[in-house]
């Protein structure tokens, strides 16, 4: 393992993730095993991806030092990074169109905070306060979800 601490913020850790979750999937997809075991980490690592990312893009908006915001947010819940991110990328980049992109990150992080807004409803069973964490989620579309963490 050729280890190293990151310099570029939360870059590695959100590529790290991400390829986690790319492989637990592949592997759920190509070898038809562990659908039911392996789905929880995968998401997780796909949650997990998808909020490192929002806070990198962030942090890159704050270095070119035209968004208001100056701090990444000390949260978990991808709406509130979504909407930071959103605002940061506004302002950073006031001429660019972004409806193509949002719509689609919109969509995947309405359809993930069904469930919960931070990530805790992939690792645990129930949440802080006993309620059960995943309730009324009875299927997971692992082709979909491949289809999403590839795309």
């Amino acid at each position: 393992m050729n280890w190293h601490r990151p310099q570029d913020g939360f870059g590695l850790y959100s590529h790290s993730f991400a390829r986690a979750s790319e492989l637990l999937v592949n592997h759920m997809v190509d070898k038809r095993q562990d659908l039911d075991t392996v789905i929880y980490p995968a998401l997780f690592c796909f949650v997990h991806f998808l909020e490192l990312r929002l806070k990198n893009v962030l942090l890159q908006t704050f270095k070119l030092g035209q968004t208001s915001l100056k701090t990444v947010p000390r949260t978990h819940n991808l709406v509130h990074l979504w909407r930071d991110t959103c605002k940061a990328l506004k302002e950073t980049f006031p001429n660019t169109e972004y409806d193509s992109v949002s719509k689609l990150l919109d969509s995947e992080i309405s359809e993930l905070s069904k469930f919960g807004v931070a990530s805790e409803q992939f690792r645990f069973p129930q949440d802080t306060k006993g309620s059960p964490t995943l309730s009324g989620l009875e299927r997971v579309n692992v082709k979909n979800l491949q289809t999403a963490i590839t795309d």
